[in-house]
């Protein structure tokens, strides 16, 4: 059962985080990704590993 493995303790980011923040906190934790959550705590995304290396691939293709 997913209950069985999941991680029941969840970090989480908000929407109005500057990305280099949410980046910080999966460093830190050590996190693949964050659910993305509004003021409800009603998941509005998912922020993962690839979305910040996509971002940093398009940063890097225009010299920023």
């Amino acid at each position: 059962m997913v209950a069985e493995v999941m991680t029941p303790k969840v970090v989480t980011a908000e929407p109005d985080w500057p990305v280099r923040h949410a980046v910080e906190v999966m460093l830190e934790g050590r996190i693949g990704c964050l659910p993305v959550v509004d003021a409800e705590d009603r998941v509005v995304g998912l922020l993962s590993e690839s979305d910040c290396l996509r971002l940093l691939a398009t940063c890097l293709a225009e010299g920023t």
